[in-house]
């Protein structure tokens, strides 16, 4: 019998890194979305190619034989189906000074905090977890196995080693756009960037409020980042 493979352990919680400025967008609109996903329950699922990485989504494939007539058929229904998978990023910790930088508008943004058990529970839809892998090369892929959704999310699911800091935790839909949530509770906390807009955080420490959401503020301590309630506690239910 082969050796399986066996998640002994998951986070308790996962973390998404959200910026209120968009390079090439309406800062006001990407404020609003922001502000509306937190207050209706819902994570927005965008398209491989959005991501910030241009080298998302490569791979490598092996043709079986010459006479392999089912190869460019399967390929194609890879990328296909790299087009039509929505993803949603997250981390394994707020306390990264790099993913401030980087995707949270230079500490101008907030992360929020969801409780892993409670999301995955509520989730609408056939979604599905992965943590990344972080290696040399891109994956690949043996084609005379022929299951597009496995070699999609193996696909979507690796990453060059130099993003390893991100520890990064991937949500895949089967469609793009708004993925809601049922429990409003598996929103846990919300930090707040060291730099970020006074305005901002009023309106979004009264959507808290509303929602029963705690709020935390961060703390620099030399090269350090924390917060004061950055540990796992119990799940509100």
């Amino acid at each position: 019998m082969p050796g399986r493979i066996v998640d002994y352990v998951t986070p308790t919680q996962l973390f998404r890194y959200r910026s209120f400025r968009r390079i090439d967008g309406d800062t006001s609109a990407v404020q609003r979305r922001e502000l509306a996903a937190i207050q209706e329950g819902y994570i927005w699922a965008a398209a491989y190619h959005q991501m910030n990485d241009p080298m998302e989504g490569t791979f490598y494939a092996r043709r079986q034989g010459r006479g392999d007539s089912n190869f460019q058929t399967i390929l194609e229904s890879i990328r296909e189906g790299k087009q039509q998978t929505g993803i949603a990023c997250f981390s394994e910790t707020p306390t990264n000074e790099l993913m401030w930088a980087h995707y949270a508008d230079e500490f101008r943004g907030i992360c929020i905090a969801y409780d892993f058990s409670d999301l995955r529970e509520s989730l609408e839809g056939n979604v599905a977890f992965s943590r990344l892998f972080y290696t040399e090369n891109p994956p690949n892929l043996d084609l005379g196995v022929d299951n597009l959704e496995t070699n999609v999310r193996r696909v979507l699911s690796s990453k060059s080693h130099k993003w390893g800091y991100e520890r990064e935790w991937r949500m895949f839909a089967q469609r793009l756009g708004r993925i809601g949530y049922r429990n409003p509770v598996a929103v846990r906390t919300i930090y707040f960037g060291h730099r970020i807009d006074a305005d901002i955080r009023r309106t979004i420490e009264r959507l808290a409020r509303g929602q029963n959401i705690e709020c935390s503020e961060m703390q620099l301590d030399g090269y350090r980042v924390s917060f004061d309630n950055t540990e796992a506690r119990t799940r509100r239910r």
